[in-house]
């Protein structure tokens, strides 16, 4: 014998949170689900950027895991995400074109380190110029783990407050 449950909407038995719910098309949402969209033009003009990136624009930050005074995604729950990372890469501070036959590389870290099974992005210039590039990746959390953004070789181009060549993301998946 099948069992049929027939709720609009889950909650959670401390502090009667929505946690699902289902319209009456059967769509269903996750009001408290985690997810962040952010963009890195906190830089007046032109520039190049490298290191541990702090992207500043936030346009999405449910569940506010996303610090964007550090740029770090901090896990509240442990869990599966999914990560993606886009940029505009650049050969030096002054936000130049990237020189031929040059290599930029960028990747995810975990709590501050490399780990096992992370994307690194390698892409070689074949001629100068400004070439988009991007990366993602799936990974496994514990609560308070932190993953963040870093251009280990050349640069990324910020082209000043309100350009979004340069972008990071994510959300848990389950």
């Amino acid at each position: 014998m099948a069992s049929i449950l027939k709720v609009n909407t889950i909650q959670d038995a401390t502090n009667s949170n929505t946690a699902i719910s289902v319209d009456s098309s059967g769509r269903v949402t996750q009001p408290q689900h985690i997810a962040f969209q952010v963009t890195l033009s906190n830089y007046a003009g032109n520039a190049g950027v490298q290191g541990t990136l702090t992207f500043d624009q936030v346009f999405v930050n449910k569940g506010s895991a996303y610090d964007s005074s550090n740029g770090r995604f901090v896990a509240p729950v442990a869990g599966t995400y999914f990560f993606s990372f886009y940029a505009f890469v650049a050969g030096n501070t002054s936000g130049s074109k990237l020189g031929n036959n040059s290599t930029f590389r960028a990747k995810f870290q975990k709590n501050g380190a490399d780990h096992t099974g992370f994307q690194e992005i390698y892409h070689i210039i074949e001629a100068a110029s400004y070439a988009n590039v991007s990366a993602s990746m799936i990974v496994e959390l514990d609560v308070n783990d932190y993953v963040t953004v870093n251009v280990t070789t050349s640069y990324i181009y910020v082209g000043g407050v309100g350009s979004n060549f340069n972008g990071f993301n994510g959300h848990l998946i389950g």
